[in-house]
């Protein structure tokens, strides 16, 4: 019997939904596959597992570095009222200077060692701080190959030297209640070292020059011979005082992560 030339024909709209049905239950034979699920599962576990292995790393890094600080031991600046102005004895009229003098501090209070590469504290003299960047001299930056554990310290002796009329006017009482618009003297500066997990740092530290600190004494009671009491001053205080106060403005104290050439990492 001789088939029909339009036999295929009639029969392929079976054949095609016969192959969709088929796909259907394979597609639903796959979805519950008991080792698909479980190959999904393990595939995520393994996934959180990582995500969770970096943020326990991290923060074990965060937690154990080193943390380089710098601060400045009393009073902070040491003689800007008691300072010999110098001049020059070939040119009379030449500006006279005085020399200031502080002693920083680069302390490690982080957990494992730091090693200091680089130590930049120089003056800044101005009625305000830019709002942008800081305006470090990297001219005065000095090498240093200082290795310091846990709660090692070393000094920075610094010296700045000034213009005698700019720190009469600093120092003068109406640069003293004109916080606005008065000059005033900072000391800024930075630190950059690399922690023991091969990261580099910067710590950046900024102060202010209070000469009213300088200026005015504290004062205790004390019991006289004749057995009154009287006041006099606490000189005992008064070394201890602090003239150099915190900067407060973002982006001058702080302990950021670098590149290769000190730029912060974003």
């Amino acid at each position: 019997m001789t088939s029909s030339p339009f036999s295929g024909s009639a029969n392929s709209p079976d054949i095609a939904a016969n192959q969709r049905e088929s796909k259907a239950a394979q597609f639903v034979d796959k979805f519950f596959d008991p080792i698909v699920w479980v190959s999904l599962a393990v595939a995520f576990f393994t996934f959180l597992q990582v995500g969770i292995y970096r943020q326990m790393r991290d923060h074990t890094i965060d937690i154990e570095r080193a943390y380089v600080d710098l601060s400045h031991n009393s009073p902070g600046i040491a003689d800007a009222l008691t300072s010999v102005a110098i001049g020059s004895a070939q040119s009379p009229t030449a500006t006279h200077i005085r020399k200031l003098h502080a002693n920083v501090g680069v302390i490690n209070n982080g957990n494992t060692p730091g090693h200091v590469e680089r130590v930049l504290i120089h003056e800044y003299i101005s009625t305000a701080l830019p709002a942008d960047d800081p305006p470090y001299q990297l001219d005065r930056v000095k090498p240093a190959q200082i290795h310091l554990v846990k709660n090692a310290r070393f000094n920075i002796g610094c010296e700045f030297p000034i213009d005698v009329a700019t720190l009469d006017e600093i120092c003068s009482a109406a640069g003293i209640t004109d916080a606005e618009t008065a000059k005033k003297l900072f000391v800024i500066g930075f630190a950059d070292y690399t922690d023991k997990f091969g990261r580099r740092h910067r710590a950046g530290y900024a102060r202010v020059y209070k000469p009213e600190i300088d200026r005015v004494k504290q004062q205790k009671l004390i019991r006289l011979p004749d057995g009154n009491i009287g006041v006099v001053d606490d000189e005992f205080a008064y070394k201890r005082r602090n003239n150099l106060h915190y900067v407060v403005q973002p982006g001058y104290n702080y302990d950021w992560e670098i590149d290769d050439s000190g730029n912060r990492k974003t």
